[in-house]
Order: C-alpha cells, then structure tokens, then sequence
C-alpha cells in the first residue's frame, strides 16, 4: 500500500513537471517582453515589425532620431511621441492603432537652420495569431494602413498600406526568440502626380529575462527601397530593456543604432511607459510570479 502511494505521488509530481515545461515553452508565456517593440524609424509605427503576441494594452513612447553629417555640413534632430494601444478580441484576433501626436524637426544645413513641429500620422492594423511546435512558436500575420493625418506636410497627401509577418518562439522559461518582415509601401500624392516607394524591414532579436518583471533584447534590423530605386537603407544593431510591475505597468528604453546602408541616421532611442492587461497565468512561470517579485 505504500508502495502503491509512493508510485502515485511521483506519477503526480513527474505530471505537474510536465505541465510546467510544457507551460514555460508557449511563446507569449511569462517572459515581460513579448509587449510592443520599442524603436525603428516609421512614423506611428508603419514599417516597424510588430509584436507576435497579443494583448489588450495601452503604451506612449517618446523617441528621438539623430544625423550628423560633418563632411557635409548637414545635421538634424527629430523628436516626438507614439500613442499606441492594443485590443485583443479573441484568443486569435488582435488589433492596434497608433498615432503620433506631436514630432518636432529641427535641420541644420551648413549655415541655414530650420524647425517645425507637426502631428501625425495615424496607423490601423490587424494581428491574427498561429501557434506551431507544440505552442512553442507563434507566427502573426498582420496588414496595417497609413492614414494621411500629417500637419507637417504642407503639399500633397501620403497614404500607405503593409503586409507582413511577426513571430516568436520560446526556447525555454527565460529565452526567447522572435523577428518577422515588413513590407510597407506608401504612394504620396502632389498635385495629381503619385510617387510610390516600397520600404521592406525586417528584425531579429534574442530575449532573455532572468525575473518575471525584467527582459532584455539584443539583434539587428535591416530596411531597404525596392521601389522607386533598389537600396540598403540600414543595417542597425538594435537593444531594448523591459520592466514591469505588479499592476500591469511597463517601463523601458531602446536604441538601434545604424552600422550599414545609405541613410544617414546615427542613432535611434526611445523610452516608453505603458499600461497592459494584468494576466497572472502569463507569469506564473517557473513558480515565479507577482507577489514575489521585487517591485
């Protein structure tokens, strides 16, 4: 008889093992940085790699863009902010939308300098969610539309569309992998006469996160033109921290940094802040979980 319950009692304990590492391998399962990405050079997010994993949230991130061109005289400074929210509909279907709502310019063109602030655009788009491997891979396919809410713009319109795909997946209960391709393309219209162009992006990154409450990501991302004219824009090296509390608020900042390409960008930084929907089972991983983390 205690025999027979010592074989149940390991049969038990060998179950819930099981259920944990199954558990811990789903992609958007206790790892804080499966949220939004946080850096890359388009406007309200269009051209940027969206996250695989969905969730009902709600984020601001101010970011800057520098240039400096010595040789050339040439030098300029952007700097703004992102609204960006996120409602999940089913288990499957998720939508965002974001916009920026001020960008100041600022250019110095050997002795002539300019500024201007504007606002806009705008970006709707939609996410459905394919998980693979035994939920340790999610794959998003998403399309999203640039709307042409831009003050800064004084001639024409720029509108926008882009297909593409996310994905992510878990290499164990603190690692993760996850990347995808963007395919934006925008037709800007000046006095009748259209001028399209195809911007393609793509991005990898590692994620690690050694509490429930932190992560770090590291990778590189590229973009290039196909249309009107093939070229390498930028091959960046791209970092980002996460941290979260336990009420669902996330704090971070990012960088990408351009080694390669023709564009002249220098560094590109942003800081965010952002509240998403608690879900406690995403965290609960590894027996880790809010009430005992550290903030």
């Amino acid at each position: 008889m205690g025999r027979s319950r010592a074989v149940a009692t390991v049969a038990s304990a060998l179950l819930v093992l099981g259920l944990a590492a199954q558990a811990q391998a789903q992609p958007c399962v206790g790892l804080v940085d499966a949220g939004p990405l946080v850096t890359g050079p388009g406007p309200a997010d269009f051209g940027q790699v969206p996250e695989a994993c969905g969730r009902t949230d709600f984020f601001l991130r101010p970011h800057g863009e520098l240039t400096v061109d010595s040789p050339g005289f040439y030098g300029a400074v952007t700097g703004g902010a992102t609204l960006r929210g996120r409602l999940q509909l089913t288990e499957r279907w998720f939508v965002s939308a974001a916009i920026d709502p001020a960008t100041w310019y600022y250019s110095v063109n050997a002795v002539v300098s300019s500024s201007t602030v504007g606002a806009g655009p705008a970006t709707l788009a939609v996410h459905r969610t394919f998980s693979f491997g035994w939920k340790r891979t999610v794959l998003t396919p998403y399309a999203r539309l640039l709307l042409p809410l831009d003050t800064a713009r004084h001639y024409g319109e720029r509108w926008g569309g882009e297909l593409g795909a996310s994905a992510s997946r878990r290499l164990g209960a603190r690692f993760a992998l996850r990347g995808g391709l963007a395919f934006p393309a925008t037709l800007v219209s000046i006095g009748g006469v259209g001028k399209p162009a195809v911007l393609p992006a793509a991005l990898a990154e590692v994620v690690y996160g050694p509490r429930w409450w932190l992560a770090f990501a590291a990778g590189p991302a590229g973009r290039m033109r196909l249309a009107p004219s093939p070229a390498l824009l930028a091959v960046a090296a791209r970092a980002s921290a996460r941290a979260m509390t336990r009420r669902g608020w996330h704090f971070g900042l990012a960088a990408d940094v351009p080694v390669a390409g023709t564009d002249r960008t220098d560094l590109i930084a942003a800081i965010f802040v952002g509240w998403a929907r608690s879900d406690d089972s995403r965290l609960r991983v590894g027996g880790m979980g809010p009430s005992q983390g550290p903030m």
